[in-house]
């Protein structure tokens, strides 16, 4: 699945568990991460990630926890 966020909200987190084999995540054009089978990652960027695009590939649910204009959300998702 691919989440496409704009220059307005801020990527805090991003989680994403692997089933039984190995995941991605690819966050815009940067090296690709591998979730080895069974296991979950956790990715909390010491800056502030703005208008990107995460791809996870393989995992079996994620979560990016986000904050715009002063407000604090997160979007789901299972592959």
């Amino acid at each position: 699945g691919t989440e496409v966020f704009d220059d307005e909200e801020r990527i805090k987190s991003i989680t994403a568990i692997a089933g039984g084999t190995d995941a991605t995540i690819q966050v815009d054009n940067r090296a690709v991460v591998t979730i080895p089978a069974g296991n979950a990652l956790t990715l909390s960027p010491d800056c502030t990630i703005m208008g990107s695009t995460i791809i996870f590939t393989g995992t079996t649910s994620y979560i990016v926890e986000f904050v715009t204009n002063n407000w604090y959300g997160s979007t789901r998702g299972n592959i």
